[in-house]
């Protein structure tokens, strides 16, 4: 009888006889994070909520692959009686699929449409690839995976060149940020206007812009600072991999993503124009209210949570203030796009709207989309394609001087 235990990295086995530890598998001195694959099968059927699943360590086991730095992934396997691991190759695999000659491997990635390849007899064959001919649309354009350097250590950060990329020439840039943004890399989404959030990189870079996904770094009780320098310093690093127009910069985000947006926003200067999604601009109120989506009051949100504030409100007042977009909208030049759903259950409309209102008592320059049926994602749609195409118009306006739809004209007037 054995336990498997692991770490970030590893797995472990615990003989209970011997009381002896044994290191089965070797990812952290190459960042590669290893993840047993289990089936349902391996779960005892228990009326304890809690159940373990039961390894034969007679049979051979399956671990997936992830590389943190270069985000490869693949697959491991692990014969336990022969102390034997069989890697196979690395790419960009979501899953392995065993049959009587061989292995099926699925795929797809940020540039990468779905590919199913077959393993057998140590030779990888391509078996399908979706979309071979619309694929040729995206000509030139690659991704670049880096890591930046902060106060606070390193963190990773994905750049995404436009299509028919050129050295030589400028290029607008769009910073989209929520906490881990450069996971996104992970998936591959066609460039349709329908995204429930309103942005869909590959679009953008079908259309001149560079793209940048950073991973940003946190202080508790002081995530403002903590994302401005983050956020300054992923972009300062992108700026050495490609000709950025540092006049020319965007930033955009949903939920905490656009309550960083508006702390970006009154904190930077980096940013030539916003859009904020179903932000959070102001803790204190956040804090004293209650969302229908969870049972828990927000302060719990917002002391343990992503706000990350740590201590009570009435323990702690100023550093609320100093972490609250609202409270610093003195500061901000950038015309900003806001959206909200009316029905968000999530986070309440009334913080966008304290934002634009905030804008307009100060004579800026902002927009307000409500969505009347919508929530904290857009479904409909209808609304899908009209949320699409306005952040689109509103970048392609602010940061490429192309001429102001309709909408936004009285905003130039």
């Amino acid at each position: 009888s054995a336990i498997m235990l692991s770490n970030q990295f590893d797995y472990f086995i615990v003989d209970l006889k011997t009381h002896q530890l044994e290191r089965i598998t070797k990812g952290e001195e190459q960042q590669i994070k290893y993840e047993l694959q289990l089936s349902r099968e391996q779960y005892p059927k228990s009326s304890w909520n809690i159940g373990f699943a039961e390894i034969d360590l007679e049979k051979e086991i399956t671990f997936k692959l992830f590389n943190l730095k270069t985000y490869n992934s693949g697959f491991a396997t692990y014969l336990h009686k022969k102390k034997k691991n069989d890697l196979f190759q690395l790419g960009h695999y979501r899953e392995i699929i065993k049959y009587n000659n061989g292995h099926f491997f699925t795929s797809h990635f940020a540039l990468e449409p779905f590919r199913l390849t077959k393993l057998e007899k140590g030779k990888y064959t391509i078996v399908y690839e979706s979309l071979k001919t619309e694929i040729k649309d995206l000509t030139g354009t690659k991704y670049q995976i880096f890591q930046y350097q902060t106060s606070y250590g390193t963190a990773n950060a994905a750049i995404l060149f436009p299509v028919g990329y050129d050295s030589q020439k400028r290029y607008p840039m769009i910073v989209n940020i929520y906490e881990v943004q450069s996971r996104d890399l992970l998936y591959f989404l066609p460039p349709y206007l329908t995204v429930t959030y309103g942005f869909n990189y590959l679009h953008y870079l079908m259309n001149g812009y560079i793209v940048l996904l950073p991973d940003l770094q946190y202080e508790i009780s002081n995530v403002k600072n903590s994302v401005i320098k983050s956020l300054e310093s992923s972009t300062e690093a992108a700026k050495l991999l490609a000709p950025v127009d540092d006049n020319n910069i965007g930033v955009l985000g949903l939920s905490f993503g656009g309550y960083e947006t508006g702390l970006a926003l009154t904190n930077s200067r980096y940013f030539k124009t916003g859009v904020a999604g179903v932000m959070v601009s102001d803790l204190v109120s956040h804090a004293l209210s209650k969302s229908e989506f969870i049972t828990m009051p927000n302060y719990m949100r917002t002391e343990n949570h992503q706000m990350r504030m740590k201590h009570n409100l009435f323990d702690n007042w100023n550093t609320y203030l100093e972490n609250s977009p609202v409270y610093h909208m003195k500061n901000i030049n950038a015309p900003v796009l806001i959206w909200t759903g009316l029905k968000d259950k999530n986070v309440p409309p009334a913080q966008s709207k304290m934002f634009f209102l905030g804008m307009k008592r100060l004579q800026k320059k902002a927009v307000l989309l409500e969505y009347t049926n919508e929530t904290h994602n857009v479904f409909l749609p209808s609304n899908q394609l009209d949320l699409n195409v306005k952040i689109w118009q509103w970048f392609d306006y602010y940061l490429k001087n192309k001429r102001p739809a309709d909408w936004i004209i009285p905003l130039t007037e």
